[in-house]
């Protein structure tokens, strides 16, 4: 959001500010004396630090580029390093007024690297690589955006991990001049690997500092917010009262800083505000489509007839792409997002996106997918936000009101003169969620300047029909299509012939199998990719022309072949144990998790490393393709939604091989028999828990209580920060007075009670999970601990700008509120609105009709010292929140309670542990 205010001042700079892009003004320096003339033309020539559109429109342009060399397209791998370094590089610029180019240097590098990389096909895959692993390990933008201007630390390491990622544009540079390096990176590309291992050490390093920073900076600004807010309110008072007395240049100034710095927060408060009602990376399901495009194909689809009428036509219209499973409706979806992406959007022209992902439960739910829409469009306008504020505010405690959301999208939509809303994967859901997605969308479909394009199979081509009445559609079968995939087997077969993966004696064998593959494709890009599988794994001429002469005639054939080959290698057992758990899992297992996983079998006496498997990395080999590596998040997923399908079911007369077949429940319930024998676990003091933590996860309430009280409590030391939090959270659910010690033990492990985790689906944190929960004794023991190690209970709650107090009453637990001030809680602090405790106990008085839990927090409130006169930044006081009926009876428990605190200054709050008599 940073992007879109270029013409602000650059911040004043510190003396701190200046020492801490030290190591980025070096690394730019150096980079720009490694440069030819013509390089550092070219790279003076970027003088503007990008937006969002400019990446969208690079990274086109590169597979553009890409597109003559025939080969995979590479810039979604680089993509996440392009984003984070257009983030930084934002933000860096607000800061920097001493080099006011060094942001747009520091992206002019990366840039520059990336054009000139390109021309050689090899070290362009090997360099795109590197930069995908290097993005996975850039700090996260919103982690960060509201640390920034006040800590010099967080600067200082922000901009040595970019100085990083510039030395290695660097080393890109002065590899690629080596004599013959490219004809020694074909024959032996580990001489890549060598030459970048120092980078990538240094990368990993930074990193991890950063994350620290981030954590200290964290702390330290929750624990100097509530000063600052005391100093800024006393300053404008003083301020407002000498109004007419000075009138210096220096003031003005200063006055200028001043509103500077409140531009700056309420676009923080903005942007956290949008990632609660909104954390779904909607980005990365779109990376990935993109990278398993080839060549210049997937691009029929924009140049259709019925494409282009419904992109220029002038009334709102629905666009329905379909086809069979496997025909690449998701890879040519992707290039449509591509396209329209680094096209220039004209003032309240938008585009949002958003990509169902099968093995992803939660992308697969409507509210989910409406609620990213709605953030991509807000994120996209300042304006719009503003003008809906008190509509997202409301939906901030009602994220899953599909009532709510429809409004909200309903009125965005209308303030834009064009929306373009792409939706791909919508068979993926289940069917009741299909449904109250599509009748969302029926009811904005008539909205002027929406124009909405769907993707899907053809099997629920009558419900879309139904529900948006499209305007057009089309079907992967059309002979544009035909040709496109006749265009890809072609570059598939090329480019397994340049890698050494397909080899024939007889030349013009090469021109067969493509021709063979184009006739007996019927459609479905997957079925080539399977078949080509198949042929490269033969020996001799012969064995291919005989598997071209024998391909399976569908799908369903192709994986019988696959599970057959399988067995016929010794693979069966292991093969079997992956696809269970691959399907029970919740979300994708890295290789070595789900290694770990199937090597345990129930009821084993102790743990036996030696049935760890020895290549985890094999699984992919040993299941014939049947399942994938994700590059990007390096973990394993069936190749496609039709695999899990094809198992994830009764064996039927098509089914050769039965024993590959199964039920969902039954491996649900087979992932949890695999680890209720959980009296090992002790034993693993030296042994990676992953897959026993999430197996643990997964059980039942009543399992977990006999797993965990058979288990003792040794291994909970094993688990991470964010585990232990996680599994606290599942035992207080489980509430059973068997886990007890387990409870205890989890809460002594010195617990962050601040750090987010996932439960049922939703980010959240411990103080507030026990907040909500019923039973006190558990959040008076954290706070209890919160004290004992020095915890600030001025620290804000994940995204929502407010401190456990602040939930407590919002929630109107009177017993909690009073926790909470017993262990030291400021009774005056206040959120991102400027609103304390106390406003925020009354506000919550409309939404109900039993006022007793709110005047029993206001109760608990006011003997502690509430102040009854602070204004929020809208300039309202707590009882201006009060509904007209409850104003009444609060100015009568404030004057009762002001005379309280006048006659009993001297005393201690007493402990309440019964509601107060109203």
């Amino acid at each position: 959001m940073l992007s879109r205010s270029r013409s602000r001042s650059p911040i004043p700079p510190t003396a701190a500010t200046a020492i801490s892009i030290n190591a980025l003004r070096d690394a730019i320096k150096s980079f720009q004396n490694c440069l030819e003339p013509d390089q550092k033309a070219r790279l003076e020539a970027i003088k503007a630090v990008p937006d969002a559109h400019a990446v969208a429109q690079f990274t086109y342009q590169l597979d553009q580029e890409n597109a003559k060399r025939k080969s995979r397209c590479v810039a979604a791998r680089i993509s996440p390093l392009l984003d984070s370094v257009q983030q930084f590089s934002g933000i860096v610029e607000t800061f920097v007024s001493s080099n006011p180019h060094i942001a747009a240097l520091v992206w002019g590098s990366v840039k520059l690297v990336l054009q000139i990389a390109s021309n050689f096909t090899t070290y362009f895959d090997n360099l795109s690589a590197l930069l995908m692993t290097i993005g996975k390990r850039c700090p996260k933008f919103q982690e960060y955006q509201k640390l920034y201007r006040d800590s010099t630390d967080l600067q200082k390491v922000l901009c040595d991990f970019y100085s990083v990622v510039v030395r290695c544009c660097e080393q890109a540079i002065i590899v690629l001049r080596r004599p013959g390096y490219i004809q020694l990176l074909k024959s032996v590309t580990s001489s890549f690997n060598v030459d970048f291992a120092p980078i990538i050490t240094q990368i990993d390093r930074h990193s991890e500092e950063v994350k620290e920073t981030i954590r200290l900076a964290e702390a330290k600004l929750n624990v100097a917010e509530r000063q600052d807010q005391r100093t800024e309110r006393e300053a404008a008072e003083k301020y407002r009262l000498s109004s007419m007395l000075y009138r210096k240049e220096r003031e003005k100034i200063e006055a200028d800083w001043a509103a500077q710095m409140q531009l700056e927060k309420r676009k923080i408060r903005q942007a956290s505000k949008l990632e609660q009602f909104s954390d779904y990376n909607h980005k990365i399901a779109y990376w990935k489509a993109r990278t398993r495009r080839h060549g210049s194909t997937g691009q029929w689809l924009t140049q259709t007839d019925e494409f282009k009428q419904w992109m220029t036509g002038s009334v709102p219209s629905v666009f329905w792409f379909t086809g069979i499973l496997g025909s690449g409706k998701t890879v040519t979806t992707a290039f449509v997002v591509e396209q329209l992406s680094a096209k220039s959007m004209q003032g309240s022209e938008k585009l949002v996106y958003f990509f169902c992902q099968y093995d992803n439960e939660t992308s697969l739910k409507a509210t989910t997918i409406l609620r990213s829409i709605i953030r991509q469009l807000l994120n996209q306008d300042d304006r719009i936000f503003t003008e809906h504020q008190s509509k997202i505010d409301a939906l901030l405690d009602n994220l899953y009101d599909l009532g709510l959301l429809e409004v909200l999208l309903s009125d965005v939509v209308n303030c834009l003169q064009s929306v373009v809303v792409i939706i791909d994967g919508v068979n993926e859901c289940s069917e009741p969620e299909m449904k109250l997605l599509l009748k969302t969308l029926s009811k904005l479909r008539k909205s002027c300047g929406l124009k909405l394009y769907l993707a899907g199979d053809d099997r629920i081509t009558s419900m879309i029909m139904l529900f948006l009445e499209p305007s057009f559609v089309v079907n992967t079968h059309t002979p544009e299509a035909g040709t496109d995939l006749q265009e890809l087997i072609h570059q598939l077969v090329s480019a397994r012939r340049e890698d050494g993966d397909l080899k024939t004696g007889d030349p013009s064998l090469y021109q067969d199998i493509v021709d063979i593959l184009c006739t007996a494709s019927q459609g479905m890009v997957l079925w080539v990719k399977f078949q080509l599988e198949e042929i490269c794994s033969q020996k001799t001429d012969e064995d291919i022309r005989r598997a071209l002469d024998h391909l399976p005639k569908d799908l369903s054939e192709t994986y019988n072949r696959l599970l057959s080959r399988i067995v016929d290698e010794g693979s069966e057992e292991v093969c079997k144990k992956v696809f269970h758990f691959m399907a029970a899992a919740k979300k994708p297992l890295s290789p070595e998790e789900l290694g770990e996983a199937i090597s345990v079998v129930p009821c084993q006496p102790y743990f036996m490393p030696e049935r760890l498997l020895n290549d985890s990395d094999g699984i992919v080999r040993w299941c014939h393709g049947l399942v994938a590596f994700d590059e990007l998040d390096e973990n394993l997923q069936f190749t496609h939604s039709s695999v899990k399908d094809f198992l994830c079911g009764l064996a039927t007369e098509q089914s050769t091989l039965p024993g590959f077949h199964f039920q969902q429940d039954e491996a649900d319930r087979q992932f949890g028999e695999c680890f209720s024998f959980l009296g090992i676990l002790p034993s693993l003091a030296n042994q990676s828990k992953s897959s026993w933590y999430e197996a643990l996860l997964a059980l039942e309430h009543h399992d977990l209580d006999e797993a965990l009280r058979g288990a003792g409590t040794r291994w909970l030391e094993k688990l991470t920060m964010t585990e232990r939090l996680i599994m606290l959270a599942k035992v207080v659910e489980t509430d059973h007075i068997g886990l007890l010690k387990v409870k205890t033990v989890l809460v002594e492990l010195r617990l962050d009670p601040y750090r987010e985790f996932v439960d049922h689906g939703k980010p959240t944190t411990l103080l507030e999970k026990l907040l909500r929960d019923e039973d006190t004794e558990n959040l008076r023991a954290v706070c209890k601990a919160m004290v004992a190690s020095n915890t600030s209970f001025e620290r804000k709650l994940g995204l929502t700008g407010r401190t456990a107090l602040h939930v407590a009453a919002i929630l109107r637990r009177y017993i909690a509120v009073g926790i909470l001030l017993d262990h030291g809680a400021d009774v005056d602090a206040i959120d991102d609105d400027g609103r304390t405790a106390l406003h925020l106990a009354i506000k919550g008085d409309a939404s109900t009709t039993d006022n007793s839990d709110v005047l029993n927090s206001v109760s608990q409130l006011l003997i502690a010292g509430a102040s009854l006169d602070v204004r929020d930044l809208q300039g309202r006081v707590a009882l201006d929140y009060a509904s007209r009926d409850f104003k009444r009876p609060l100015r009568e428990q404030f004057k009762t309670y002001r005379i309280f605190l006048d006659t009993n200054k001297e005393r201690s709050r007493p402990k309440i542990t019964t509601p107060w008599p109203l």
